[in-house]
């Protein structure tokens, strides 16, 4: 039976998802600059598997206040300022970052590294000895 819609004030609903997100175990965050009448703003996004909240702001780091849980993020550093939070950082820039030392900086590392990140990827919590059996190797970054 498919569940009642809730209803809300006009004007509530983005305050609602909000508050519900900052509460969110793990959410991941972003900014994405634009241009709104000839300035530059920063699309600023909240999001969880179930909802996303985006507002815009004239500051790139202005971030959104009173989060908790874990927000995954681009490394971008005022994000490092929010206080009660822990971090996890996006693979997508990871990959994004070792395909440039690979291909620019022609670092012989960088494949093997992007090939366990998407290797790990893949796989739930995997214990370091199946890492190491993988890539014995990477013994040394841990």
């Amino acid at each position: 039976m498919p569940e009642k819609s809730r209803k809300f004030k006009k004007g509530t609903w983005g305050v609602t998802v909000l508050e519900q997100l900052k509460g969110v175990a793990v959410k991941h965050v972003d900014e994405s600059g634009f241009r709104i009448g000839g300035k530059t703003q920063w699309l600023h996004v909240l999001s969880s598997k179930e909802m996303t909240h985006y507002r815009s702001s004239p500051k790139r780091g202005a971030h959104i206040k009173d989060v908790q849980g874990v927000i995954v993020h681009d490394h971008f550093k005022p994000y490092f300022t929010i206080d009660n939070v822990k971090h996890g950082l996006c693979n997508a820039h990871h990959l994004r970052e070792l395909k440039a030392l690979e291909e620019v900086d022609k670092e012989p590392w960088a494949p093997k590294m992007s090939k366990l990140l998407k290797w790990l990827s893949k796989i739930k919590a995997p214990p370091l000895k199946m890492v190491f059996t993988f890539y014995p190797t990477f013994r040394t970054f841990f």
